[in-house]
């Protein structure tokens, strides 16, 4: 088969909730905020190209109407233009064309799924070619989350899926190490890992050291309830072999026997993607198996969605 051209490959962008795909040569800049509000400035190799800004209310009666009134006002515009894009999932949403050369369009919406509001900044600095892929082809493609299900996560060729209710609460993002922590609101935690390429990473420690080393700073340290085991789970209809683990994290002497936590860990090798999963789970309650097992059954799910390319 012949390979497909730069322009046609798209890959997906999720992040706190919401996703859009974009062309597969397109990579995060900058990324700001958090949970709650945020930012995301999207370009390639020479220029940013795109921005896309969140904020999350929790609001029930929150007036989407008149928060795009204001969006409006404070961009200079009377009213949005005719022919906006319109994703679906999302109501009031407003277009404004850029008004001058090199001046940015933007893009305001709101998803009442998702308890999102979202703007959208195309950057007027860029060939017309940039400008239509960013307003026909990407924009198009924003979708939303429901605040209660599951949530997607796709950053720098790696993906996760994490449990309806957990918000990110910290990340590392480096290329070929990315990881999310995560927590709810019954003080659940829940990191999530890739690394890759796997084979470089087995030749620097054997597949169970990379439970010893966690990736987030912790007070509390770890002791072992028992030996790590082997454990396997199903993904995708793939079986992926790794091993698990299960203790106490506990804070050093003489605060050990306050406010202990049980944790749950397990990593695995996914041979077809060249990637070791990793999933912790820690919670005032027993290890939950299952939450651990679904965590990373879900992984690497754009890639798999687009014909398993890494």
């Amino acid at each position: 088969m012949a390979a497909r051209s730069r322009q046609s490959c798209s890959s997906s962008l999720a992040w706190a909730g919401w996703q859009v795909r974009v062309p597969e040569h397109w990579r995060p800049l900058r990324i700001e905020g958090a949970w709650e509000k945020g930012s995301i400035i999207l370009g390639d190799e020479g220029q940013a190209i795109m921005q896309v800004k969140w904020w999350r209310h929790e609001n029930e009666s929150f007036d989407g109407a008149r928060w795009t009134r204001r969006r409006l006002k404070k961009a200079g515009a009377k009213a949005a233009a005719d022919g906006k894009p319109a994703p679906p999932g999302f109501e009031n949403a407003a277009w404004v064309p850029g008004r001058g050369p090199a001046q940015a369009a933007v893009w305001y919406g709101c998803a009442p799924a998702g308890r999102l509001v979202m703007e959208v900044v195309v950057s007027g600095e860029m060939s017309k070619k940039d400008q239509r892929t960013a307003t026909s082809r990407a924009l198009p493609t924003l979708k939303v989350s429901a605040h209660d299900a599951p949530t997607r996560w796709a950053i720098y060729g790696a993906s996760f899926e994490s449990p309806a209710g957990f918000v990110l609460c910290d990340r590392r993002l480096k290329l070929g190490d990315i990881a999310l922590r995560l927590s709810s609101k019954r003080r659940e935690r829940l990191v999530l890992r890739q690394v890759y390429p796997s084979a470089l990473a087995l030749a620097r420690r054997e597949l169970a050291k990379w439970l010893e080393f966690p990736v987030f700073r912790e007070h509390r340290k770890y002791r072992p309830a028992n030996p790590p085991q082997k454990w396997s789970v199903e993904s995708f209809g793939r079986q992926l072999d790794g091993i698990r683990r299960a203790g106490r994290k506990r804070f050093p002497f003489p605060l050990g026997v306050l406010a202990p936590r049980y944790s749950a860990a397990a990593v695995v090798h996914d041979e077809q993607l060249g990637r070791l999963l990793v999933a912790e789970y820690d919670s005032r309650g027993a290890p939950d198996d299952a939450t651990l097992a679904d965590a990373l059954a879900s992984m690497n799910w754009a890639q798999l969605e687009s014909g398993g390319e890494a």
